[in-house]
């Protein structure tokens, strides 16, 4: 089976965790990390690696990268209130 390419919004701050997570999930063979939306690109070493694409365009970052699946981690300030 192939490794599910994904993408990430958010790896700065909490969205560390769910890089490194992304980066153990990558070495087994499960995912392969494809893309970063951030408002500033990572710095390799902020990325755990080899830079994937980067975009603070999401849509755009989903559509260039053939992502079959997403983990978001934004601010909570960003999130759509509950009702």
């Amino acid at each position: 089976m192939s490794p599910v390419p994904v993408v990430l919004a958010g790896a700065r701050g909490h969205g560390r965790w769910h890089v490194a997570n992304i980066r153990r999930l990558e070495a087994m063979g499960v995912v392969r990390l494809v893309g970063i939306c951030e408002l500033s690109p990572l710095t390799e070493e902020e990325s755990g690696g080899e830079l994937p694409r980067q975009s603070a365009d999401f849509g755009e970052l989903l559509d260039s990268t053939g992502a079959r699946a997403a983990v978001i981690c934004t601010p909570i300030p960003t999130h759509t209130p509950s009702r």
